[in-house]
């Protein structure tokens, strides 16, 4: 198994070694890693695989989203907790509020330096945007204290947890020279 484990990619082997202490990565692997993927420092790395958002990762623009350089992938980040109350729901999309300063500074300084508008929100509370509509996306996976389901009606979800906090997996689209936040996972804490 760890003959296996030493081929797999590093977000595969840093998953083993969240899992299994015979898997774990030592400073020496981590550090070579680092310089391979053109980061600073580990903490930078741990934060690239587990997909945080930082204003170091090296984006590119290409014709309908944008891509990472280090993990040669579309762009796809773990939004901020934001609260389920802030959020709305109509029948026909549900509009996720994220009001996070770094997370806003993020969005805001990815689309100045690509040259693409954003939909960041001005005024007093600025805010950023992602709309979900459930009849366009049948099978989006939510994840609820632990709970995986595959669930249809997100209406649901949202109004049983009306009180906690929710956090979505965005991957960042272009269409028309404008950003767009699109919503491939959930993720709940009541």
């Amino acid at each position: 198994m760890r003959i296996i484990v030493r081929f797999c990619d590093l977000k595969t082997r840093y998953s083993c070694s969240l899992a299994n202490s015979c898997f774990k990565l030592n400073d020496r692997a981590l550090q070579s890693h680092a310089k391979y993927y053109g980061v600073c420092s580990v903490s930078a790395l741990k934060r690239l695989i587990q997909r945080d958002y930082d204003e170091q990762w090296r984006i590119t623009r290409e014709p309908c989203h944008l891509w990472s350089t280090h993990l040669h992938e579309p762009l796809c980040v773990w939004s901020p907790w934001t609260l389920v109350r802030l959020c709305t729901m109509s029948p026909k999309y549900i509009l996720l509020v994220f009001r996070e300063y770094r997370f806003v500074n993020f969005v805001e300084g990815v689309s100045e330096r690509l040259n693409v508008i954003s939909n960041i929100k001005g005024g007093m509370k600025r805010q950023v945007e992602a709309r979900i509509f459930p009849t366009k996306q049948k099978r989006l996976s939510i994840e609820v204290t632990n709970k995986r389901h595959r669930r249809r009606r997100i209406h649901d979800v949202m109004k049983q947890s009306s009180r906690g906090l929710l956090r979505a997996f965005v991957a960042f689209h272009v269409h028309n020279n404008c950003l767009w936040l699109h919503v491939k996972r959930l993720q709940f804490s009541t």
